[in-house]
């Protein structure tokens, strides 16, 4: 059983029950990975069995529990060692210290990570194992990182990349290239992260390893949020929150909904924001993740800060700074020492922001000096020289070839030179003659190009005035519907009638629903079109949440990444919000599970078909949509219509429908 590998994962602002009788229990997993649990209890219950097996027994549990439950992982490993040092079973040693060093990694006892990661690497160095060696250089690094050194972090980063490509190892080489990314991230190397997680993502998807598929795309995702593309950032996010909850990785959930959270602060979403702090939060809080708790703990402080609640946002900053300090994270003791001082810059307590200060600006020359970035680059240039290298035997091998032809081709080349130099006296005086002629055409052209520039340059800049002009209306509306959605929802919380609370609230998500249009067209490069993927994405989740939808509830998207205009994705946008709606609100009214598809697909030259629905209660069969007297079933037929389109309901489980449409121009 292989020592797992710290993958790096990127936070904005920048699992757990006893081990008893030697049988691991309570942690959730499916029937098959229990039925594999239980046999390998009996083994380790078995009093007949060996004690390496045993051993081995232990870390193929650990195996299934160190994602889901890393408190029960920690127990297993300790009882391996604890066999492995009394019967002086090297390799158990070695696996069990690797196995306790990563996993103390995530529970923030970094020296006593860091001793245990020394000692499998000495065992495994030993027994020659390199892979293991690797692993374990690969973790030190990650702890190293985490205490600002980056210059030693880079050496054991380098020093694993080295051997995986040695050995082959393409998991290992995803690690080693998200993590030689992370690090460039850091320093601001935003174009060169990006490509070291693009590789690192190829090698993961090669090789099947959805977690390593969902780290990368969460970082990818935070290269994108930093470039600007919300959109897109958003886009990944979502796709690494599904990977991480299909796998059962609950760090990497909180990661994920951190990571959401954080878009929508930037949207100015202040209240689905801190659902999405809180919520991952509460995950870090239940699987001991301290690391993860002083990140939300500082986002969540940073947030109540720029609403005016200082005295929570200074309780929370005080708790993550002294778990930060704890834990000798440098990172993560900058970001709560800023907020600190924030807040006592705000009360007026000078002396207290003056120390505050002074510890940020300590940490963060600890994670950014010009030392850091000198051994970034340096350490690049080793790793490409190392590249080239392989070449260089075949190139010597050339350079003589090579030569011989330059001396082969000097030899032609005079000769062919006396035969021209006669031609060229004679072609002289035709020359001259012809200049004469095409100087006075030149005088002719240089004027009309002129003309034809001052023109061009007359309408770019018409085109450029008009460009920002239409960021501009696509920002104001998009403003003016998020003031009217506001005002929606002011006017519904005075309301007791629960009724008329839907009904606004329906209202709140059609606007919200033509919002997020206008949101996408002015971050766009092309105004007048999005892309489809991106913008239904983001209203489904949007609604699913303004419907508190539960994790049971699958969402089955499948769009193709084309581009429409308003004058289709209006409509279409206000169609899905209306049948989406209807499905989170009735369709699963007595059931813990379901799913809510949406698929759309061209089906001729410029037709579509949408497929929408759930598999639910479902409506009665007889319904017919164009006798139904309902504002939103009225308010589907319109839009289709608008849309040239036609529906009809599927008959199958359920209540699906599907729509055709031709996209309309603008």
């Amino acid at each position: 059983m292989k020592i797992p590998k710290l993958y790096k994962v990127k936070n904005n602002l920048s699992l757990l029950f006893l081990l008893l009788a030697g049988q691991v229990t309570f942690a959730q997993f499916s029937a098959e990975e229990q039925k594999e649990i239980d046999s390998l209890n009996a083994i380790i219950n078995n009093s007949k069995s060996h004690d390496t097996t045993v051993v081995l027994a232990y870390f193929d549990v650990a195996a299934y529990y160190y994602l889901k439950n890393p408190d029960s992982a920690i127990t297993i490993c300790k009882n391996a060692e604890q066999i492995s040092e009394k019967i002086n079973y090297i390799k158990g040693r070695g696996e069990s210290y690797g196995w306790l060093g990563y996993l103390l990694i995530q529970k923030g006892e970094i020296p006593s990570a860091l001793a245990y990661n020394h000692k499998s690497l000495s065992i495994h160095e030993e027994l020659g194992n390199k892979e293991e060696q690797a692993n374990c250089l690969i973790n030190i690094g990650s702890i190293h990182q985490t205490q600002g050194d980056i210059p030693l972090a880079l050496k054991y980063f380098n020093k694993s990349l080295k051997i995986y490509e040695e050995i082959g190892d393409k998991e290992g080489i995803g690690y080693a290239f998200n993590n030689i990314g992370f690090i460039y991230d850091e320093q601001g190397g935003l174009q060169i992260a990006l490509e070291y997680y693009h590789k690192s993502l190829k090698i993961q998807e090669e090789i099947g390893n959805k977690e390593g598929i969902a780290t990368s795309l969460i970082n990818i995702g935070f290269i994108h949020k930093k470039k600007g593309n919300t959109p897109l950032a958003l886009k990944y996010y979502h796709k690494s929150l599904r990977i991480y909850t299909e796998i059962g990785d609950k760090e990497g959930i909180a990661t994920s909904l951190n990571n959401i959270g954080c878009i929508y602060e930037n949207r100015d979403n202040i209240p689905v924001a801190l659902e999405y702090y809180h919520k991952s939060l509460e995950i870090r809080e239940k699987i001991g993740d301290k690391q993860g708790i002083v990140n939300s703990l500082s986002i969540i402080g940073t947030v109540e800060l720029s609403q005016g609640e200082l005295q929570s946002a200074k309780a929370r900053g005080k708790r993550a700074l002294q778990q930060a300090q704890e834990i000798g994270n440098v990172h993560e003791m900058k970001i709560a020492a800023s907020l600190l001082y924030d807040i006592a810059d705000k009360q007026g307590n000078w002396q207290e922001a003056l120390e505050l200060r002074n510890l940020e600006i300590r940490m963060r020359d600890s994670i950014n000096n010009e030392e850091a970035i000198k051994a970034t680059a340096n350490q690049q240039a080793r790793y490409e020289y190392r590249e080239k290298a392989a070449t260089d035997s075949v190139i010597a091998a050339e350079a003589k070839k090579v030569t011989d032809a330059q001396l082969t081709a000097q030899k032609m080349q005079l000769e062919q030179e006396k035969t021209e130099k006669n031609a060229l006296y004679g072609g002289i005086l035709v020359l001259m003659v012809l200049g004469g002629l095409m100087f006075n055409r030149y005088r002719v052209t240089r004027k009309q190009k002129q003309v034809i520039e001052e023109q061009k340059k007359l309408v770019e800049k018409q085109k450029e005035e008009r460009t920002i002009m239409m960021q501009e209306t696509h920002h104001r509306m998009k403003n003016n519907m998020q003031i009217v959605k506001s005002l929606l929802g002011l006017q519904a919380n005075k309301i007791d009638d629960e009724k008329i609370v839907a009904m606004f609230q329906e209202c709140q998500n059609r606007i919200a629903a033509m919002a997020i249009i206008h949101e996408n067209m002015y971050q766009s490069d092309e105004l007048s079109k999005i892309d489809t993927s991106t913008y239904i994405e983001s209203l489904v989740e949007q609604i699913a949440f303004s419907y508190k939808l539960g994790e049971k509830i699958d969402l089955k998207l499948d769009i193709p990444s084309v581009k429409f205009g308003s004058k289709t994705l209006i409509p279409l946008g206000l169609i899905i919000n209306e049948i989406m709606t209807n499905a989170f609100k009735y369709a699963f009214a007595d059931r813990e599970s379901g799913e809510v598809t949406l698929e759309v697909q061209e089906i001729n030259n410029n037709e579509y078909q949408m497929i929408i629905g759930d598999n639910g209660i479902g409506m009665p069969l007889d319904f017919k949509h164009q006798e139904s007297n309902s504002l939103g079933t009225e308010l589907v037929q319109i839009f289709t219509e608008q849309l040239d389109g036609t529906i009809e309901r599927v008959k199958q489980a359920g209540t699906v429908f599907k729509i055709t449409f031709i996209p309309q121009e603008g």
